[in-house]
């Protein structure tokens, strides 16, 4: 999981690769691993996954609020990082997306706020 992070705050430009990895990591924080989200915070991740919603690409958007959206759930602390990083102004553009399953993320990570 560290090793996935790490590579992810490196600069990537194959969309298939980050959109693998970016999957790695939501499945990892999707529950069954409760401190993959503190790893991800503790590796200064969430600035990247601000970063990862401005590629224009709705996979790789899609995976990134879903792992905002776990993050923010794990932990209230963690939605004060996100605001730092005006993520919550990012998802909220996305909603023009014309991505059905994009805005869906969306709507659900801006609940946890």
């Amino acid at each position: 999981m560290v090793l996935v992070a790490s590579a992810l705050n490196s600069p990537i430009y194959d969309a298939t690769l980050l959109l693998g990895l970016l999957t790695l990591v939501r499945k990892s924080v999707s529950g069954k691993e409760p401190l993959s989200a503190k790893v991800l915070v503790e590796l200064y991740f969430i600035p990247r996954l601000a970063a990862i919603l401005d590629i224009d690409h709705t996979a790789i958007r899609q995976e990134a609020a879903w792992i905002l959206t776990n993050i923010a759930a794990s932990e209230e602390g963690y939605v004060n990082e996100m605001i730092k990083c005006e993520i919550h102004l990012k998802l909220l553009s996305l909603l023009r997306s014309p991505s059905d399953e994009l805005k869906e993320q969306v709507e659900r990570r801006n609940q946890t706020y």
